[in-house]
This record gives structure tokens, sequence and C-alpha cells, in this order.
């Protein structure tokens, strides 16, 4: 059977995947790596370790008399760089985006290069420190000028991945664009000062998400470039989807994604956390982002401690409207259903801020409604965040919040004049690292996820 394997990296799992030519997945494996220590001990992934379990499951693989891979590819978390010397070997480790960058440095860059909101604008991302990854390459220029001296290239994660197996060192937009601070939207090119701290001469050539390389250990074996994995993710919508949609991703941080929004970032924008990536196509995705689902999970633990509920009771209920009724009404809100009027959001890190008091509520499943009431106004104010000027037709909800029948039923309530649907597509990055190998729109797939509309 001929197959396309694809190796999905993210933070925490690791997973090796197999596709048949329908696209279905035929196999799969998770992996966990253990973080390592940098050379400041500070904790990060172990390129070495994930290297080799790469190549292990590929050898593995490829010695099957039951498969003949025919394609690979990789997605993988982004904000990371490697950096190869002379002999293409890695001289610094993979330093994690969560690593903090010393605020002598930020304020040395944004005095250089800024205002700040000004440099944000133009990069199309909030300052965000490690997370601008290309900060990553003034800071070592500063602080260890003698590993920067000794860089040659630097490739982002994906793309250093994909270089292992084809041998090309190249760049491409879904990773440049992912909050990197290297890449001004507003001219469409590497920003100024990428030339004027010479980064520019360690980063390779720019290639098409879609180029593919031969692998230098069989010819026939077509070998991608890598790709970002929130770009990924968007890949399967893009192809299957023949109207436009925000695509939110759910799970410890909701991500609101919209392709069709592509207006530069003004400082309001900024000020609500929303950022630009890269389609796969090349194209502008306006995002933003909350940590809804983790905010989910501390208050529910709360609640459940004052109720003397399990951690887990929240799955068995089901939206009641009248307790929603009731709990609006309090706020003067359910005659226009206005979710926003019931609750402002805080801010991205801490959508709901102190506004929970299981006090004062008569019962676990009053105070439970009641919490998802806010999550759902702080979620409807991230969809209006990259709603933009294009008519959106439907709203598809993926992830860990599709089984709670409350907030997707309040989605769908407040959005009456569009299609909401959930989707069980579980692992989209994988598959759109699968498609951009060749299945775009010109070469329609089957179908690839099913979109179930949530009734109200």
């Amino acid at each position: 059977m001929d197959v396309t394997v694809i190796f999905d990296i993210g933070k925490t799992h690791k997973k090796f995947l197999l596709f048949d030519d329908q696209l279905n997945i035929i196999s799969e494996h998770t992996h966990k790596t253990w973080e390592v220590q940098d050379d400041d001990g500070d904790p990060c992934d172990d390129l070495q370790a994930i290297t080799s379990w790469v190549c292990s499951e590929l050898n593995t693989i490829m010695k099957s008399r039951e498969f003949t891979v025919k394609k690979l590819n990789f997605s993988t978390y982004g904000a990371s760089l490697v950096h190869l010397d002379g002999n293409d070997q890695p001289v610094a480790p993979l330093y994690n985006y969560l690593k903090p960058i010393p605020l002598s440095i930020e304020d040395d860059f944004y005095g250089k290069y800024g205002p700040r909101e000004e440099f944000s604008s133009q990069v199309s991302s909030p300052a965000l420190g490690m997370l601008n990854s290309g900060l990553q390459l003034y800071w070592l220029k500063q602080v260890k000028p003698r590993v920067y001296d000794s860089i040659k290239t630097s490739l982002h994660l994906p793309n250093y991945m994909a270089y292992l197996f084809h041998g090309k060192k190249v760049a491409e937009l879904t990773s440049i664009g992912c909050h990197t601070a290297l890449w001004s939207f507003q001219s469409n090119g590497y920003h100024p000062w990428v030339q004027e701290e010479r980064v520019n001469t360690k980063l390779p050539a720019i290639v098409n998400t879609c180029t593919t390389f031969p692998y230098t250990g069989d010819p026939a074996i077509q070998v991608g470039v890598g790709i970002h994995d929130s770009s990924a993710a968007l890949i399967p919508y893009l192809v299957q989807s023949q109207d436009p949609f925000i695509l939110l991703s759910t799970g410890t941080w909701n991500i609101a994604l919209n392709p069709f929004n592509n207006h530069l970032l003004g400082p309001l924008d900024l000020e609500k956390d929303s950022l630009h990536y890269f389609s796969f196509e090349g194209k502008p995705v306006m995002a933003n982002r909350l940590f809804l689902g983790n905010e989910h999970d501390v208050w529910n633990r709360k609640l459940s401690e004052y109720f003397n509920k399990s951690i887990t009771y929240h799955r068995s209920i089901l939206p009641d409207e009248s307790i929603i009724r009731h709990l609006m009404d309090r706020k003067g809100c359910w005659s226009h259903f206005d979710l926003v009027k019931y609750h402002k959001c805080q801010n991205s890190l801490s959508p709901l801020g102190d506004d929970v008091e299981p006090t004062d509520f008569t019962s676990y499943e009053e105070a439970y409604h009641d919490l998802v009431l806010k999550l759902a106004a702080c979620q409807v104010q991230s969809i209006g965040n990259v709603q933009g000027e294009v008519p959106i037709e439907n709203i598809f909800i993926t992830g860990g919040f599709i089984e709670n029948r409350i907030f997707t039923w309040l989605l769908a309530r407040h959005f009456t004049g569009k299609r909401v649907f959930t989707t069980s597509l579980q692992r989209a990055s994988a598959l759109g690292a699968a498609l951009v190998m060749g299945n775009t729109k010109e070469q329609k797939p089957v179908e690839l996820f099913i979109a179930r509309p949530i009734e109200t």
C-alpha cells in the first residue's frame, strides 16, 4: 500500500501518522519526549531525542513489506529555530518559546526599531518575547555573540525537520509569519530590522509551502518543506468548504481563525491580542486567542469543590433554557440574547477575571450555566475581533469544547445569521501537512470532515 508519512510534532506530544491515498489514517503512534535544560538552565525540547525518534519510526516503516512510502512531511509547532553552523550541525539548544528575554534586550530592540506598538502593527503580532522568535536571533547577537557568529543558517523547526531528509535549507511563509516579528505584513517582505542587523544573511531562501524535494536516500519519495501546525490545521477546511468561514479551534487555548480577513492590524487589534498567521497559499489569516480551556478548568474546579461535585460532573449537564433565561433576565440580556452585555471579557489570559462567585447561586447547575455563559460571551467577542468585512457564512468549532453542549448551544443561539457546526476532525494539522503535498483545491480529495449543525 502506498502511504504518506506525517510527523506532527507538538510541544507535549509527538505523533507519527500514516495516510493512505484516500487520506484515511491507517496507523498512528504517539510519542513523548522529556524536556532537557538549555545552556542557561531553562527547560527546552530535546532536539536530538526528537530527531532520533523520527529517524527510528521512518526506518521501521521503510523496511515494512506492507507499506511503500511515497510522501513525507512535517507539521510542528512554530516560534522555534534551529541554528546550524558551517558543517550543518546545531550550535545551540532548541530554545523554548516561553524562555524569558531580559527586559533590557527588549527595551534596546524597541528603542532601535519601535515604538513597540508601531512595530507590532508592522509585523502583525503583539510583543510576545521569545514567542516573537526573530527576537531570539537579536538576543543571541547581544547575549551570546560567539554562538551567534558561529551560525550559518537558522531554520524554523518544521523546515529543519524536513531538511534532514531532503537536504535543502529553505524557509516558507507559514513558519515565517507565525508571530516571529521577522515579516512585515505592511510591505510583504522581511522587516527592515532583519537587514539592518544582517540577520537576513542567516536566513535561507523562501519557497512555496507546497514545494517538495526528493528524499536524499530514495528519490522515489517526495519530501515536503514542513509547515506550521496552526496553518496546517486550516487546510482541510479551506479545501472542503465552499463558503467563507471562521474556524474556532478549542482546547487549553481557544483560537478563532479567519482566513478571509487580511486587513492590517491596528493598535486596537493588538490590544485585543489579535495577530496574523499565513495560510499555506501565503495569504494573511486573522487570529484571536483566549486562554478559555484553562479558565474553564480553574473555575469548574472551584465550583465542584464548593458544591461537592465530581470534577467531571459538568459533562452530564445539558443546556437548560429556563436556567439560561433566568440568569440572562437578571442582567437584562435575554430579550435580545446579548451575551456581550452578560459579560465583558477581561483579557486573553484571564477572560473572566474574578467574575465568578459560587455563593451567588443556589446549585452547581445554575453556577455552571453562569460560568459557561461568561465563557461563551468572551468567545463571541473574540470571534467578533476577527470578523472582518467579508460576510461569514459558517463557523466551524473543533477541539475539546465541542463536547460542551451548553457552550455550543449558546454560540449557535447568538450567531443566528450564520451556520454553526461542530466537527470531529482530530488530526487536522497532520491532515493539512498531507494535503499540502499535492491534494489542494485543484485536486479535491474525498470528504475530509463531517460538519454537524448545532440545533437551538
